[in-house]
């Protein structure tokens, strides 16, 4: 995945994601019931769960729209979605490693 750049205290772009299969087809989210963004750094420290809209849904497009303090603190994150299926069966992707995010530093 291309990692995400965004500077410090940002609140846009919009953090979009194409969620993929292992064989890299789009993971058909017709029947997903929630989808979440996690966000953590390096340390383990968690800096974001909270739910992503879904953009379209057969083509696996989901959105996370920062909040507040998302983007206060300069450093690069790890990321992840977690789909809840129904009957509350969660997928995460990507099913190896992490997204990155990078949160760098604001001159103004």
């Amino acid at each position: 995945a291309t990692p995400f750049i965004i500077k410090q205290h940002d609140l846009e772009p919009k953090l979009r994601i194409t969620l993929l299969n292992g064989d890299g087809s789009p993971i058909d989210l017709s029947t997903a019931t929630l989808v979440k963004f996690i966000m953590k750094a390096p340390t383990g420290v968690a800096k974001i769960n909270a739910a992503c809209a879904f953009i379209d849904r057969l083509a696996g497009i989901v959105q996370y729209t920062w909040i507040g303090s998302d983007t206060d603190t300069v450093q690069q994150y790890n990321g992840e979605v977690e789909i809840t299926w129904p009957t509350a069966r969660p997928q995460t992707v990507p099913n190896e490693g992490y997204f990155t995010i990078t949160i760098g530093a604001d001159l103004g």
